[in-house]
């Protein structure tokens, strides 16, 4: 997690606060680590245990990224109608499947691609 650095804070008093080792802290910041002093309303790592309360509340505040919608091919297809049909470019459909040129000529009945929302 990412602490911001208050007027007083001492990196003892950091690592106190979180629970970690004065080496944990040093090892996270490693460039602060050779400075003497910390400056306030800066920002230093703070790392914490996978099941600790602040790595869950780091977690779930992180956003994760949507998966893509999957549309199956259908007999009659083609991967430039299909393109059209999800209101994306052909390249970018190709792109987001990484698919080359060679395998747009051999798309097939029931494989799925993933399309833009």
């Amino acid at each position: 997690i990412k602490h911001l650095v208050n007027s007083g804070d001492t990196r003892y008093g950091i690592a106190h606060k979180h629970g970690i080792t004065m080496d944990a802290l040093k090892a996270a910041n490693p460039a602060a680590a050779r400075k003497h002093h910390l400056y306030q309303g800066s920002y230093i790592n703070v790392p914490v245990k996978a099941d600790s309360d602040a790595a869950k509340a780091a977690a779930a505040a992180t956003p994760k990224p949507e998966a893509a919608p999957i549309y199956k091919v259908q007999r009659g297809d083609t991967l430039a109608r299909i393109a059209r049909k999800h209101k994306m470019s052909l390249p970018a459909l190709m792109k987001l499947n990484g698919l080359t040129n060679e395998d747009a000529r051999r798309i097939k009945i029931g494989q799925e691609l993933k399309v833009s929302k």
